[in-house]
């Protein structure tokens, strides 16, 4: 704990993952909506964060 003590004092956070899921607005006049998939290439890390 001592090692993330200022990134849990300030709530910083990187968290490395391959994909997630997110929905997409499918028509504005109709509250439709579509779960889509974000993916990075095989292999690859996307890294998601609060900015400061």
């Amino acid at each position: 704990m001592v090692f993330f003590k200022r990134a849990y004092a300030s709530h910083a956070c990187l968290v490395p993952i391959d994909g997630y899921f997110e929905w997409q607005t499918l028509d504005s006049s109709v509250k439709k909506k579509q779960l889509g998939a974000i993916a990075n290439e095989v292999g690859q890390v996307i890294r998601v964060g609060r900015p400061r």
